[in-house]
């Protein structure tokens, strides 16, 4: 899982407001022995920032011996590292990735054992069902991870 010392620079996490201190606030990442600090000159003016609040932070960087990350809430840079390991990936973490390839749906006859409609295509030549292969795009990211998005 996500300790500490598997934060990097560029990664997105949700962060809870733990106090207000003169110029920033503390926030807390759910991590052991972590704990950020986030500038209050970052947060909009109508913001409601009280202890609880729950933002999504940018971590600028972090030292892990003083169990201190510095915040941000303005994407700098997009998380691209080659040894990021896939758990240490969390949701709503910002990654940049590439388009590997694209793929669209054709029909494709499929085996079925289960009984279907009537009025189904049937692959005229082999006689199985006929079904539509979903839309999508195949993305790297973060190095050497694929990842697959199906419309």
């Amino acid at each position: 899982g996500l300790d500490a010392s598997s934060l990097l620079a560029g990664m997105w996490l949700p962060a809870a407001i733990l106090d207000e201190q003169e110029h920033a606030y503390r926030v807390d990442f759910g991590v052991e022995g972590l704990k950020g600090i986030l500038k209050k000159s970052e947060l909009p003016k109508d913001a409601v920032a009280k202890p609880g609040v729950i933002l999504q932070v940018g971590i600028v960087s972090a030292k892990v011996s003083a169990g201190m990350a510095r915040c941000t809430l303005t994407p700098e840079q997009a998380l691209d590292v080659e040894d990021l390991k896939l758990e240490h990936l969390k949701a709503g973490f910002l990654v940049s990735g590439r388009i590997a390839r694209t793929f669209w749906g054709k029909q494709v006859a499929v085996d079925s054992d289960d009984e279907g409609d009537e009025d189904e295509d049937v692959d005229e030549q082999t006689g199985k069902k006929k079904q539509r292969k979903p839309d999508g795009v195949v993305l790297s990211f973060c190095g050497a991870l694929l990842g697959t998005v199906h419309r």
